[in-house]
Order: structure tokens, then C-alpha cells, then sequence
């Protein structure tokens, strides 16, 4: 049974939105959107940190925030508008704990944290309750990878190619609008420009007919790109292939042992750290299901 101060206080249709800034241990400035709700404070909250954009969370932070929780988004370091470098996994704990220190500690909060989010914002929910502030009362954990190293990048032992598309559509500070097509569109691979393809000029007769087979033909275009250039080698450059550098891929590749490097950013090992309750959710066929397994066992079995 949940404490009382864990549950929101009466509904209202009323709450404010306003912008803040949390600095993390070492300064960078973490931006987050704050969702206040109406009536007295102080309030719940809830609380998540995302590389997905923190301004995508406007109608969940409605929702939350009209229920009676104070909803915080946090954009992650490197990302969106927070200062820093993106290093996926790397500084997660540490500022996870600057932003759960820093709610708790909020005049409209009420002590009482839980936190949310879905696949990689699962996985930095389990880094962060690793040596948590007490403030962390609960987490909703969906669809987390495995754990580092042993799920993610690698996969037995195998680099994990889908883990290699996934960088390429958070290379920079912002996602590439479309799931990677920037990378494995036409343009990048000396195709003839969208408007000058002749695809095009049969989508502008405007019947869906050719509206479909435009988007069949362009689909195996990418289709046949991408094969081509996940088969190039060296492996250690294919990113090259796609347009760019991506020195996150670089440097995983060089770590292909469970070394100090994965130690600290893995979870499992480290379970028996934390005591907070968790729900884990997955799915059958969801691609991250072992992790939701994994961390349930572990939870369960090494868990203080």
C-alpha cells in the first residue's frame, strides 16, 4: 500500500508550467519543465530525465499535474537545451541524483519522489537508484535495455547493430527527426536529390496509388542503402558509411570486455545498493523484454 504522502492530493483542472534550471555536482545546467499543479502544496512528484526532449511531455505533464503531482522533465545532459556532453549511461547516476536532490528539496515538493519513463529513461531510473537520496520512494520502469555491456551494445558477445542505428539518431543534441532517414536517406548516399527523383514526379499526379508505390520504392532504396553499408568494413568506421563520426560508437567498440569502463555503468552488479520499489513492465515481444527479467531478478534476489 502506497504511503499517503505518496498520493496526489484532490484533482483540479488548473497548473502552471514554468522552466527551470538544475545544476548538476560538476555545474552543467540541467533544463527542466516543471508542471505545478492547482490547490495547496506541497505535492508529490514525479519525476523524469530524457534525451528524447523534455518538451514532448507537455500532455503527460498535464495529466500528472492535474491529478495532484508536481511533474518534473528533465532534459539530459547534452540534450535538447541542457549544457554538457551526451555519453549514454555515463553521468546518468550522478545527475539523476542532482535532480532528485534538487526536487526534494523544492519548496512546492512534499519529500516524496517517484520516478517514470520507457527504455532508455528506464535504464537511467536504475542508475540512478543506485546510492539514492531517500527522497526516491518509487519507479516505473518500461521496457528497459539489459544491462551494459552484457545487452547493450553487445548481445553475447556481438556488437549490437540496432544499438549502432540507435547512436546515429542521437549523434548531436537533438534526435534525428524521422528515426535515422537523414542517414540512410537518399541524399546521404549520392542518389539524386528527393526533388530531382523521378518517384517524386509520380506522387505529384496526388492518387494514392502513386503516392504508394513512391514510398515502396523510396523504402527499398534506404533498405538496400543500409545493407550496403552495414556491410562495409573496417567495422571500427562504418560510421563513416552514414555521413558522420560517431565517437560513442568508437568507444564502445574499444571496451569489448566487461572492463572498469561497463563496471560503472552497469546496474546488476550494483543492485543490492538500492531498496526502492519498482514496476517493471515489458512485453512479450518487446526487443528489450531481458531487461525487464533481469532487473526484476535482480531486484528481487539481491535487493537490500
Amino acid at each position: 500500500m502506497l504511503e499517503s504522502s505518496l498520493l496526489p492530493t484532490a484533482r483540479s483542472s488548473e497548473f502552471v508550467k514554468t522552466n527551470q534550471v538544475i545544476v548538476a555536482n560538476d555545474g552543467i545546467e540541467l533544463v527542466a519543465d516543471v508542471y505545478i499543479p492547482g490547490g495547496t502544496p506541497p505535492f508529490p512528484a514525479i519525476v523524469e530525465i530524457t534525451p528524447y526532449s523534455a518538451q514532448q511531455q507537455n500532455k503527460l505533464g498535464e495529466i500528472y499535474a492535474t491529478r495532484g503531482y508536481l511533474f518534473v522533465a528533465v532534459d539530459a545532459r547534452g540534450r535538447y537545451r541542457s549544457s554538457g556532453e551526451w555519453k549514454p549511461m555515463e553521468y546518468d547516476q550522478a545527475d539523476g541524483h542532482a535532480v532528485l536532490q534538487w526536487v526534494a528539496n523544492h519548496t512546492l515538493c512534499n519529500g516524496r519522489i517517484g520516478t517514470r519513463g520507457h527504455s532508455y529513461c528506464g535504464y537511467n531510473q536504475l542508475l540512478a537508484a543506485i546510492d539514492a537520496p531517500s527522497a526516491l520512494q518509487a519507479m516505473v520502469v518500461c521496457v528497459a535495455p539489459g544491462d551494459a555491456f552484457i545487452n547493450v551494445p553487445f548481445h553475447g558477445g556481438a556488437y549490437d547493430m540496432s544499438d549502432f542505428m540507435w547512436l546515429l539518431t542521437m549523434t548531436g543534441r537533438v534526435c534525428d527527426d524521422g528515426g535515422g532517414n537523414e542517414y540512410l536517406g537518399i541524399k546521404r548516399f549520392g542518389a539524386e536529390e528527393f526533388e530531382e527523383n523521378p518517384y517524386e514526379q509520380e506522387a505529384a499526379q496526388n492518387t494514392n496509388q502513386a503516392l504508394e508505390a513512391v514510398q515502396e520504392k523510396l523504402q527499398q532504396q534506404q533498405l538496400e542503402n543500409l545493407t550496403s553499408a552495414l556491410a562495409s568494413r573496417p567495422f571500427q568506421q562504418m560510421d563513416v558509411q552514414f555521413g558522420i563520426r560517431q565517437d560513442q560508437f568508437r568507444e564502445w567498440i574499444q571496451h569489448w570486455r566487461f572492463d572498469d569502463y561497463w563496471q560503472q555503468r552497469s546496474v546488476l552488479p550494483r543492485l543490492s545498493r538500492t531498496d526502492v520499489p519498482t514496476l517493471h513492465i515489458s512485453g512479450w515481444w518487446d526487443a528489450n523484454g531481458r531487461g525487464a527479467t533481469a532487473f526484476y531478478r535482480g531486484m528481487r534476489d539481491r535487493a537490500a
